[in-house]
């Protein structure tokens, strides 16, 4: 079949100094045969082709994955492991579910009947259900993208609920210091199995920047510079009043910032303004990473207030030496063996005044007679005692900590010498203003005292971040429960907001109508879904926490209305105290809720909390970006080509032809291409090696699933067999060898080849050949066409040139690896440079190659069938770069490049029957286009012809099941007696097994395939079909054996 070469002689090695050289474009870069040589390496590496093999199973693994499970489609950037991870748990966990994070494409949500089973003997210990955790972290490792060597996760709460469910709280560490607000919550049932573990975190093989280089107290002290910068307000000064008792703090952290982890100093202060500020400061550099204002306002400063009722409450006060303080200690909280009054005290609700200053002169309230007088004094110390009873009676929570710690509420605050129009928690207390424009006393209201209490519960419970989503719900909560401790209306604020043109409806805000008589802009408008959601900066609002709640407030309230207050509060506690993680985002909101109500109640509530989130656009589906749609009509051409348009950022594309439409290309990989990629004979796979010289795959025939399959980084160039059942590649190691790889049984087998000289004249003939680049498989699989970069000395000058040559890599009989013989294509011409070989599509004879002659400035694409005769110019290139010929999928047409007006362009010229003769004249095709590859997305057609086959005379069902491992039933019918042939073919139309032959009656029959061929050997993962051909019909199904 292949040609063989005649005599070679020494002295056609002299060749040109300059090889195929050029200036690279930045879209596609090493494109020319000298860019190729430079980064040649003499450096030894272990190389080790077998981690190709193992991974490109794996992929094809989860592309078969991909297809028995859509839902993965649109999840970009997850990883092989992952899939296959996804598809384990699918098949083992009884009514698994999952959910991802659009970010960092790990799961935040996962769920099942159980995710893991523990002994029953050990339900209630807190010891094993950390140990069943663990054994499930260990054995979802890949799925969850975590490595025990690099992260781990550190067991901060256990808690049990009053339904016996226990909810461990885990934080996540990266080399043993904490990751920023990275946690995941993990609930089990009472008989200790898991069964819901959500949360966010991010994965093990996110970069780390910098190292923990300088001192906590130096991240502290440009901490301070920063805020008084930023404030005008210095630092509070160390003080054992109940308003600033704790001092600043320094902590180690990691902190993702567009997904890389800084080493970084998490700093939390407080300034003499009452505020608390958070500030991360890089560990290395002190670059101030991230700060902002953690204080929680209600509301902005024009929007957060309450008014005083004059009504006469029943207040718990206490007698001390004489004097009545506004302490309650009557409440079962109270500790009074570790109280000493008034200033240290445990479990006391205490109130005290600013005494109209900015909380420099904070005083406890006090009476000589058990009188008081302060009304916004009295109207807090109530308001504080109905809040804390709601916690306890409903929720069965004791406090804001969750253990008996004191609630203290400030009066009569001011800020900046001026009255406050506003309230506010700032972890320690909760600071009431007597109002100014907008509100009247605040201390008055119900409902925000709840909302600021709320706050409190928050921070000790999911502790969520007050920045952008998870502020906003931060802020929803807070107006949750202020609205189910004030359950008469939807509003909150409305006892003290002052009707104006702000706030025109006299409410600070609305849950049942987030509009609030407001429009978009105003101080009373919120969105009231995700359409209406504000993208905003952390300079405005902290990125919208008062703004965006509303979302999560009217969703609050359509749910609290389908199955009533007293359930939806229930499902919301549970939410905020056993779900959601600090950095939690509104579709972990909805995934929580859900998961609570099935818990606490059961499918309908679970149901109805689906429709309310679905109501305000909260969907399974938010924030997730379909993946792009490409043509898959059986048959069509298609072309992958390297972008090489700078304005572009996807540097893989797929073209249609005519390709005269925006809608006729589509792009398929943002990964920058180092050599030219190979795609399988049926157009759904390709692979390519990166600028990292690392191997990728891509699926062409749906979603992408972009996937790295070796990170070595010593790649140069990878060929795919037509049947992917081979692959080869080649190294950037100046080694004159290359690998193929057997990948189509369960374990991949590589053997190496050595490139060398071929020699047909006898012994004495150097070996010149220094390395391979360009590859390809012929249609047969059995040869590899190379080009190959030689030198040789020539009176101490070293000659470089390329040559191209055929090398027998697998012989289909014995089923194994061939020799590795290699034939010179032709003899070659002096001074002439060969190179980037392709097969024609339909003819393994039929090859067309670059070509560069000495002194010509111009380059060519020539067309040789090997078994006939000489080659054949079909078309000028360009002089210095790469034509990179392809053959269209029927032979008529050959596509190249030529370098012209300072960009590469892509030109079709038709060829006549032979396949390498010319016709017609150069047509102009893709701009800004390098490295085309012609490819069509279907099945070969097989050698057995196939007739229009009678609807009555038989019937071929689907085999099942189907996709199969290890074998599969197949069931055929015929409504009378005939000559029958149950086969099964390859998608190259190759024969595999006979099922059944000769002469059947009518009637039904089966017939069961185990996966092997007629020598009995087991075949690899693929497609295949099975063809019944019944008096001369054919009919044909298609079928998938997985492995």
């Amino acid at each position: 079949m292949m040609m063989k070469s005649t005599g070679y002689i020494l002295t056609c090695l002299i060749i040109a100094a300059v090889v195929l050289s050029g200036t690279p474009d930045t879209a596609f870069a090493q494109h020319s045969k000298a860019d190729r040589l430079k980064v040649k390496s003499t450096a030894t590496h272990a190389v080790n082709p077998d981690r190709i093999g193992t991974g490109f199973q794996d992929w094809k693994a989860s592309n078969s994955v991909l297809r028995t499970f859509p839902e993965l489609q649109k999840e970009h950037g997850i990883t092989i492991a992952q899939i296959l991870g996804y598809d384990r748990a699918k098949r083992s966990v009884p009514d698994f579910r999952l959910s991802w994070d659009n970010i960092f494409h790990v799961p935040i949500f996962l769920e099942g009947k159980p995710l893991q089973h523990s002994r029953s003997q050990f339900a209630g210990s807190a010891s094993m259900h950390d140990v069943t955790v663990r054994t499930f972290l260990r054995a979802t490792a890949g799925l969850l993208r975590i490595d025990a060597e690099a992260t781990s996760f550190d067991l901060t709460s256990a808690i049990t609920d009053e339904n016996g469910r226990s909810h461990l709280r885990y934080r996540q560490l990266r080399n043993g210091i904490p990751v920023w607000g990275k946690e995941i919550v993990c609930g089990l049932a009472p008989d200790g199995d898991l069964e819901v573990v959500m949360g966010r975190y991010v994965p093990s093989d996110l970069r780390i920047a910098g190292s923990h280089a300088i001192s906590a107290e130096d991240a502290l002290s440009t901490a301070g510079s920063h805020v008084l910068a930023a404030t005008g307000s210095r630092l509070a000064a160390e003080s054992a009043s109940p308003v600033h008792s704790h001092e600043p703090t320094s902590t180690r952290c990691y902190l993702d910032i567009d997904e890389v982890l800084h080493a970084a100093y998490s700093i939390e202060l407080y300034t003499e303004s009452h505020e608390r500020w958070r500030v991360f400061v890089d560990a290395e550099n002190r670059e101030i990473l991230r700060a902002y204002n953690s204080t929680c306002y209600d509301g902005p400063e024009k929007a957060s207030a309450v008014d005083l009722n004059s009504q006469t409450r029943s207040l718990d006060t206490y007698l001390h030496q004489g004097s009545y303080y506004l302490i309650d200690a009557a409440r079962p909280m109270f500790n009074a063996s570790a109280s000493t009054f008034p200033d240290q005290t445990k479990g006391t609700i205490t109130t005290l005044s600013a005494n109209n200053s900015d909380l420099q002169n904070v005083t406890h309230v006090t009476s000589a007679g058990n009188s008081w007088s302060d009304a916004s004094a009295v109207s807090a110390h109530a308001n504080l005692g109905v809040v804390y009873d709601y916690f306890r009676n409903v929720h069965g929570r004791n406090s804001i900590d969750g253990k008996g710690g004191s609630v203290i509420a400030v009066v009569n605050v001011t800020m900046g010498g001026r009255p406050m129009d506003n309230a506010f928690w700032n972890g320690q207390i909760i600071a009431f203003g007597n109002g100014d424009q907008y509100f009247t006393p605040l201390a008055g209201a119900l409902d925000v005292t709840a909302h600021e209490l709320t706050h409190g519960v928050t921070e000790h419970t999911a502790g969520l971040e007050y920045r952008n989503q998870s502020g906003a719900l931060n802020e929803a909560f807070s107006d949750i429960f202020g609205a189910m401790v004030d359950r008469d209306d939807w509003t909150l604020g409305e006892d003290i907001t002052r009707v104006n043109n702000d706030f025109p409806n006299g409410t600070m805000r609305d849950m049942a109508d987030p509009h609030n008589g407001g429009t978009q802009g105003s101080a009373a408008w919120q969105p009231k879904h995700m359409n209406e959601y504000q993208d905003l900066p952390e300079s405005e609002d902290n990125g919208g926490v008062h703004i965006n709640s509303g979302i999560i407030n009217h969703c609050a309230y359509l749910l609290s209305e389908q199955i009533g207050r007293d359930k939806a509060e229930k499902i919301f506690y549970n939410t905020l105290a056993t779900k959601l993680t600090r950095q939690a985002q509104f579709i972990d909101f909805r995934l929580a809720i859900i998961r609570s109500a099935q818990e606490l109640y059961g499918a309908t509530e679970a149901q109805a909390c689906g429709t309310a989130c679905d109501q305000v656009g909260i969907t399974d589906g938010s924030g997730s970006v379909d993946p792009e749609d490409y043509p898959e009509v059986n048959g069509d051409d298609r072309m992958l080509f390297v972008n090489t348009d700078p304005v572009l950022p996807a540097p893989l594309w797929i073209a249609v032809p005519p390709a005269t439409e925006n809608d006729h290309f589509s792009s398929v990989s943002f990964t920058p291409v180092w050599s030219r990629p190979s795609i399988s004979d049926d157009g759904t796979v390709a692979a390519f090696v990166d600028t990292d010289f690392n191997i990728r795959a891509i699926a062409l025939d749906g979603p992408p699933n972009e996937q790295v399959i070796d990170n070595s980084g010593v790649w140069n160039s990878i060929a795919l067999s037509k049947d992917q059942n081979l692959l080869a590649v080649t190294t950037v190691l100046q080694n004159p060898e290359l690998f193929v790889l057997d990948i189509s049984g369960a374990a991949p087998v590589a053997t190496s080849f050595d490139v060398y000289t071929p020699n047909y004249t006898g012994e004495g003939i150097p070996n010149t050949a220094k390395f391979p680049d360009a590859i390809e498989f012929s249609l047969d699989s059995e040869y590899l066409l190379f080009d190959t970069y030689n030198e040789v000395d020539i009176n101490g000058y070293l000659h470089g040139f390329w040559d191209i040559n055929l090398m027998h890599v697998w012989d289909t009989d014995a089923d194994a690896f061939s020799t590795g013989f290699i034939e010179r294509i032709f003899p070659q011409e002096p001074e002439v440079n060969i190179g980037n070989p392709t097969f024609a599509k339909n003819n393994t004879s039929v090859i067309a190659f670059d070509v560069q002659y000495p002194g010509d400035a111009t380059a060519y694409v020539m067309g040789l069938d090997m078994q006939k005769g000489d080659p054949v110019m079909i078309a000028e290139a360009t002089y210095g770069t790469n034509g990179y010929p392809t053959f269209r999928g029927d032979d008529k047409l050959l596509s190249y490049v030529r370098f012209m007006q300072n960009m590469y362009v892509v030109f079709n010229i038709g060829l006549a029957a032979d396949g390498i003769t010319p016709v017609g004249d150069p047509q102009g095709f893709i701009a800004a286009a390098n490295a085309p590859l012609w490819f069509r997305t279907g099945e070969r057609p097989v050698a057995i012809t196939e007739l229009p086959a009678a609807a009555e005379s038989a019937v071929l069902e689907q085999n099942y099941p189907n996709p199969f491992n290890p074998s599969t039933t197949i069931r055929y019918s015929l409504t009378e007696g005939a000559q029958v042939e149950l086969t099964i073919h390859d998608v190259l139309g190759r024969h595999i097994a006979t099922l059944r032959s000769g002469m059947l009656d009518a009637g039904v029959y089966s017939a069961r395939w185990n996966g092997r061929d007629a020598r009995g050997h087991r075949v690899p993962t693929g497609t295949y079909y099975s063809r019944l051909t019944v008096d001369g019909h054919v009919y044909s199904k298609q079928m998938l054996l997985l492995k």
